[in-house]
């Protein structure tokens, strides 16, 4: 509600399209508030919204208040801001599942959707999958303006868990020729093109370290323990590290590839 009123207020007018940047739940569940507008995807992420959402919310039922009361008992003085982040989080979940409904997309594109408006153009576009198995970002040419989805993380770890990292590297790359001046990442401040290669350094520092630990034998565990390398010990989201360093290792050693 807050988002759709706020761009109803900075637009005065009533919002008539809502882009969906892939189908994880925080980029999705809003959809419902937005009544009279077009949500637009492209056809994979629809096909993964009416495959998985239904699936999402009953699991976000079973699991949201287990993490949340895990989250209210946790101790650590270094982790309470993530401590209070993530509870918010989940009680918003479990806040919203009385009157959550899933709205799937109702127009969609497999490449490209340009929206000639009054003022300026946009452009939805995807260039494949690596967050998930399709992401779309929102461009905005005359301005030089990129919404990345979760493309993009500025300042903050990124969710790279069955994803495919090597193209979300390749994606970003793409995305830089682009020439942007500024980009809005999923989660984290309002960045520049700059944050490409700091995303990119994230990808192949973990991949990395990842790759050491198959090398030298070790374990999975061993790989999700390792120290956060220091250019991002500062970031936001540091429970996703271990996670991200389970899913490479895995990767990396055959565990769960691909098919």
């Amino acid at each position: 509600m807050d988002l759709r009123a706020a761009a109803e207020y900075l637009t005065g007018s009533r919002v008539e399209y809502v882009i969906n940047s892939h189908y994880h739940n925080d980029h999705i569940r809003g959809n419902q508030v937005f009544a009279h507008a077009k949500i637009v995807a492209t056809s994979k992420t629809r096909e993964w919204i009416a495959t998985k959402g239904q699936e999402d919310i009953r699991l976000d039922s079973e699991d949201a208040p287990k993490e949340l009361q895990a989250l209210e008992m946790g101790q650590d003085a270094a982790m309470q801001h993530e401590i209070a982040t993530w509870t918010g989080y989940y009680r918003g979940i479990i806040e919203s599942l009385p009157t959550l409904e899933l709205k799937l997309p109702n127009l969609t594109f497999d490449t490209n959707m340009v929206f000639h408006g009054t003022h300026r153009s946009a452009e939805a576009v995807t260039y494949g999958g690596g967050h998930t198995e399709s992401d779309a970002i929102l461009y905005l040419p005359d301005e030089r303006i990129a919404f990345l989805g979760d493309l993009l993380f500025v300042k903050t770890h990124p969710w790279l868990a069955r994803g495919d990292a090597a193209e979300l590297v390749r994606i970003l790359e793409k995305v830089e020729t682009l020439g942007l001046k500024i980009v809005v990442p999923g989660h984290g401040p309002v960045g520049t093109a700059e944050d490409f290669a700091v995303m990119r350094q994230y990808v192949t520092d973990l991949e990395r370290i990842a790759a050491d630990v198959v090398k030298a034998g070790g374990s999975e565990e061993e790989a999700a323990q390792k120290e956060i390398p220091s250019p991002f010990e500062t970031w936001r989201f540091r429970c996703f590290f271990a996670p991200n360093m389970r899913f490479l290792y895995q990767r990396l050693s055959g565990a769960n590839a691909k098919p």
